[in-house]
């Protein structure tokens, strides 16, 4: 009796136990999810646009933020169209540093969203930025800058583009209780709202 009818019934018996037992290949959305070097977003850099908030503080350049996050849920944010920094224009500026906490945080796959709150310091300048901060009621007979503590809340969300990158967005909204306002950008009172948009890249 020929063997090969046996030997071809014995590799089809074969293969198609190995089909059913081979693990699927993997797919294209499991390759991609997140792996940040710190289990987390760790740094972000964005612009955007922010809204005039008095008569003398108009939207005259972009706004800039750098966010650094040490700890998964606490980091320090910087915001300002980089006046005293990267330029000394005379251009109005309305100048962020604060504290941010992540308060409700929610994730799927290459995709997270957060609600985040901010504390910290608030400037506001009408022109060339000058050394310092200056608190309280302004004391100058025609003042330029002018700050005071603020509290925000932001809408953010992350699109992980990659296992170590991802692209954000980041809707900031706020009050700042600045006691020279009113004479320095034309406000009504001391309290200052603002909010911001904000997009850009992360690691």
């Amino acid at each position: 009796m020929s063997r090969r009818p046996i030997l071809i019934a014995l590799m089809h018996v074969t293969l198609t136990a190995s089909a059913y037992a081979a693990p699927p290949p993997p797919t294209g959305s499991r390759a991609t999810l997140p792996r940040p070097v710190a289990g987390h977003a760790l740094l972000e850099l964005r612009g955007g646009a922010s809204a005039p908030t008095g008569p003398n503080l108009p939207i005259q350049r972009a706004t800039l933020c750098g966010e650094l996050t040490p700890l998964r849920r606490i980091g320090v944010e910087s915001c300002g169209n980089g006046a005293g920094t990267l330029h000394n224009d005379a251009v109005a500026d309305f100048f962020h540093i604060r504290a941010r906490v992540t308060a409700l945080e929610l994730s799927r796959g290459r995709a997270e969203g957060a609600l985040v709150v901010g504390v910290g310091i608030a400037e506001v300048t009408r022109t060339a930025d000058a050394p310092g901060l200056r608190f309280g009621q302004a004391s100058e007979a025609n003042p330029i800058e002018a700050a005071g503590s603020e509290l925000s809340f932001s809408a953010k969300g992350r699109w992980w583009a990659t296992e170590k990158a991802h692209l954000v967005g980041d809707l900031n909204i706020g009050v700042a209780h600045i006691p020279g306002a009113p004479a320095v950008v034309g406000t009504q009172g001391s309290a200052v709202p603002f909010a911001t948009f904000t997009a850009g890249l992360g690691f």
